[in-house]
């Protein structure tokens, strides 16, 4: 039940409210989660952005293979 001297509002509650879970990890998961960040969780949601960040950087290898043999077959074709 919210304080009596304050208004209620949901979504700050939505907000300051965390679930956590219980779950079992490997040491040294927690050993590289930690070099991540300052806390196992944070150090996930690192992972996941670093994560992310060099699937799109990443080059397509076989896409540019197929478009230089395109451009090499264009110019056997003169």
């Amino acid at each position: 039940m919210p304080p009596k001297n304050r208004s209620f509002n949901p979504e700050e509650i939505k907000y300051r409210s965390t679930m956590s879970r219980v779950v079992r990890i490997q040491e040294d998961a927690i050993d590289i989660a930690l070099t991540y960040g300052p806390t196992i969780s944070e150090g996930i949601r690192a992972m996941e952005v670093r994560l992310k960040r060099a699937e799109r950087n990443q080059l397509d290898i076989e896409a540019v293979r197929i478009a230089i043999r395109e451009e090499l077959e264009s110019f056997g074709k003169y």
